[in-house]
């Protein structure tokens, strides 16, 4: 990806997990990721993604593949709100609970 040409936005080729946490540290408000479960995978176990979010579509597939990267570690999630939309898309917002055991 070149750099963006849009304000405040930086793009992480390398060190993204130590990159994360140190954009974590400096104030200036939230960091969005969208998509990417695969990162999101990577992240979430170190403590890096405070909030996620899950947009549910009211449509089914029938196949696909796993949106996050198999973890060996289980991460349970708290419930934090939900948020249905007229279209029947449903946003899930949740918090890492801690890993599991499970």
């Amino acid at each position: 990806m070149p750099e963006p040409e849009w304000r405040n936005t930086q793009v992480v080729r390398d060190r993204v997990s130590e990159s994360i946490g140190e954009l974590k540290e400096k104030a200036g408000g939230d960091i969005a990721l969208l998509g990417s479960g695969q990162l999101v995978s990577s992240l979430l176990p170190l403590g890096l993604i405070d909030e996620l979010r899950i947009f549910v579509h009211p449509t089914i597939l029938g196949g696909g593949q796993p949106e996050f990267a198999r973890n060996a570690n289980r991460i349970d999630l708290e419930l934090l709100h939900a948020r249905p939309f007229r279209s029947g898309v449903v946003m899930l917002a949740y918090q890492a609970a801690g890993p599991s055991r499970g």
